[in-house]
């Protein structure tokens, strides 16, 4: 069945870093820590699936001039200010299905830790393929260190090895369940 939730708790921006994993031969990401505006958002997915979320404000900007699309996320995290933008022009296309962006979006598995630090559950996870849109430009200013710890300082001023800007859709999210 399902219920209808507030667009609130199914529609908001998320910062995540993630790891590309794979276990017991299933391919999926496992979280860092993850990003959201809502504390309901995040009380629940740490009590339901265990996983790193961090409620903070996050302010989201779409502008659309013909056929440049801009995004701007910006949030402050414990007094200090993280900003990602990304510029794209033209329509969005749905990738090969052998590229390098079907592969970053498209992970059919989610994994998390268990209470006690160790391997968790996984997670199956399925949405409709997303479109991306041809990336123009893209600016960061995140402190890696500050948001994740010392041990991942060494992405501070590092080029991305890829930017991506997909259209996203609504997920579905099945627990403790391994790809069918």
């Amino acid at each position: 069945w399902s219920v209808p939730y507030p667009r609130s708790l199914c529609d908001f921006p998320e910062f995540n870093l993630r790891l590309y994993v794979t276990q017991e031969g299933q391919r999926g990401v496992i979280f860092v820590r993850e990003l959201a505006p809502n504390p309901l958002v995040c009380g629940l997915a740490k009590l339901l699936y265990n996983e790193p979320y961090s409620a903070v404000p996050i302010t989201s900007r779409v502008t659309r001039v013909g056929d440049l699309r801009r995004v701007r996320h910006d949030f402050t995290m414990e007094g200090k200010a993280q900003m990602v933008a990304v510029s794209a022009r033209g329509a969005a296309v749905l990738p090969p299905e052998d590229s390098f962006e079907t592969w970053v979006k498209e992970q059919p598995m989610g994994f998390n830790r268990s209470r006690s630090g160790g391997a968790g559950t996984g997670f199956r996870v399925w949405h409709p393929s997303w479109r991306t849109y041809p990336i123009e430009t893209y600016d960061m200013a995140i402190d890696f260190a500050h948001l994740y710890g010392d041990r991942w300082k060494f992405l501070q001023g590092r080029t991305p090895d890829s930017v991506v800007l997909a259209e996203g859709s609504q997920i579905a999210i099945y627990p403790n369940e391994t790809r069918k």
